[in-house]
């Protein structure tokens, strides 16, 4: 039974899916609504267990001094920094922090600050951002237009945007990583296209033509050369290109409803863990 009821359940799952999309009962719809929350509800789960391995795997390269263990070092201690960050600050670009100006000293000192800004901007800008604890300057100005308009609250509560240091993590350290990993595949990219576009045989040739062609007509120099080289570009990108394109895409659609026909009558069975 250990078997036979996954597979019963994946067969029941997958027929009320298909189902769905060819029956017009509200019924069956809400209960298909009803699978796919279960789903991610599931997928919710399944990111704990990923954290697990991501935990088991590092730590054993680490306790082994394997290869390449240094690496792993530094990845759990970016987990467990980004992760104390966005619980505690977030995931927004600012935090919001509130500052209570209720202390007679600390109020006048801030109104002091306003009217030294309105003078000398240095001077209150140093004034403010000792009290309001910023150090943005752009943000120091927002709370002094607010109060120009406002006025000081009731309640003398301001409300102070702060940086958060998790979007700056990932702004500024991921973000750019990335962009890093992108750039380093362009020249991957650059490589495999030089050994592809050598003429050894008819079918590199008209690689190697077609690429030609496609490159001088989407550039300013070949349409300078012969204008005709971008509408011979235009029909290799939409002709030939986009039905070689579709081709590939109907090819891919043909074989995931194979596979999901032998997933769903049980013919492939290694979502069960067997070959």
């Amino acid at each position: 039974m250990r078997k036979e009821i996954p597979l019963i359940i994946c067969f029941l799952t997958g027929f009320m899916m298909i189902l769905t999309f060819f029956s017009g009962n509200e019924t069956i719809k809400a209960m298909a609504t009803d699978l796919l929350n279960w789903s991610m509800i599931i997928g919710g789960a399944a990111f704990f267990l990923a954290v697990g391995s991501l935990f088991q795997v590092n730590l054993q390269k680490i306790s082994r001094k394997s290869d390449g263990w240094g690496f792993s070092v530094i990845l759990l201690f970016s987990f467990f920094i980004t992760l104390i960050l966005g619980l505690g600050y977030g995931v927004d670009a600012t935090y919001e922090k509130e500052i209570n100006l209720s202390n007679g000293d600390l109020l006048a000192n801030f109104e002091k600050g306003v009217k030294a800004y309105e003078t000398n901007v240095a001077k209150g800008i140093t004034i403010l951002s000792s009290i309001l604890e910023v150090s943005d300057n752009g943000e120091i100005e927002r709370i002094i237009g607010k109060i120009a308009e406002n006025g000081i609250p009731a309640d003398k509560t301001l409300t102070v945007k702060h940086f958060n240091p998790f979007f700056f993590i990932y702004k500024y350290i991921y973000v750019s990583m990335a962009g890093t990993m992108f750039s380093l595949l362009a020249f991957y990219v650059a490589s495999a296209a030089y050994r592809a576009f050598k003429a050894k045989s008819f079918d590199s040739g008209l690689l190697l033509c077609a690429a030609f062609l496609v490159m001088i007509g989407r550039v300013s120099v070949g349409e300078a050369i012969w204008p005709g080289f971008s509408t011979i570009a235009e029909w290799i990108m939409n002709v030939p290109q986009t039905a070689g394109q579709r081709a590939i895409q109907i090819g891919a659609a043909l074989g995931l409803v194979s596979s999901s026909a032998r997933i769903l009558f049980g013919l492939e069975q290694s979502y069960l863990g067997q070959d």
